[in-house]
């Protein structure tokens, strides 16, 4: 893979970056911060390769977390109150989804490829797949599905198999007191494709409308209109979660402290 010939401090500069993101370990421990220093220092044209064996490397940290740092653990991780309202067919019929203390499990044994990195706009992108990955949590739906009035709560709990996703990260530099931090602007989360989805309301409440067995037929059949939004808003607030602490805890300075900044 190549970087696009940006082969610069650029190139340096986003070593900071994604190391920062993806290594749960970093703290004031000399060693550690000598270990990360010279993953990718020299790569040159073979950058994203490095990035992309280096992530690969790294999963087993995102399982552990790391007690020495601000980070914790990202598998389980749970994901509080997510509201999704959507129009979904032609009368424009909107149906109003809440999930709350949604707990995934399986999101540290992924797989990075295809990584590309845009020394212009400072963007990476890349595709992470997951062998499989669950979900459970309180779930509320209110609106017309399938010609059902529904109003119900229920316990919701989601596996996906073989889930293959597409991650953007857009960012800059930014300087703070005299410090220069990189400023996430945006992180989406794409869900490309998956291999198996089975989904499974437990204690459904509204029985009169339409019988346990029918909705969860129907949530099994209509999943990408009723969970995916969910999933990939939830998804997206993990791995923002995960980038901000890691960028407001330390700074370049304090990592790596020898690689000259852009600012600079």
């Amino acid at each position: 893979m190549n970087s696009g010939g940006c082969v610069t401090h650029r190139n340096m500069l986003t070593v900071l970056i994604f190391i920062g993101i993806v290594i749960p370990f970093i703290n004031s421990q000399e060693e550690s911060l000598r270990e990360v220093q010279y993953s990718c220092n020299d790569a040159g044209e073979n950058f994203s390769e490095c990035l992309e064996t280096y992530l690969n490397t790294v999963r087993k940290e995102h399982k552990k977390g790391q007690p020495n740092s601000s980070l914790t653990s990202i598998d389980p991780v749970t994901v509080g109150n997510i509201i999704i309202n959507q129009t979904v067919n032609c009368s424009g019929s909107v149906i109003f989804s809440e999930f709350d203390n949604e707990t995934f499990t399986g999101l540290s044994n992924y797989k990075v490829s295809n990584l590309r990195y845009n020394c212009k706009d400072h963007s990476i992108e890349f595709v992470a797949t997951y062998p499989s990955l669950n979900v459970k949590g309180s779930y509320i739906v209110k609106g017309n599905i399938s010609n059902h009035n529904v109003n119900g709560t229920g316990i919701n709990t989601i596996k996906l198999e073989h889930l293959k996703s597409k991650i953007s990260i857009v960012g800059s530099p930014k300087v703070v007191d005299n410090k220069t931090f990189y400023n996430i602007g945006n992180v989406t989360f794409t869900i490309i494709k998956t291999h198996g989805v089975k989904i499974r309301i437990c204690k459904w409440s509204d029985e009169k409308t339409i019988k346990a067995n029918e909705f969860n037929k129907l949530v099994n059949k209509k999943w990408e209109t009723l969970f995916k939004p969910f999933l990939e808003q939830a998804i997206q607030d993990v791995l923002l979660g995960l980038f901000n602490k890691v960028f407001t805890s330390h700074s370049y300075e304090k990592i790596f402290p020898t690689v000259k900044l852009l600012s600079e």
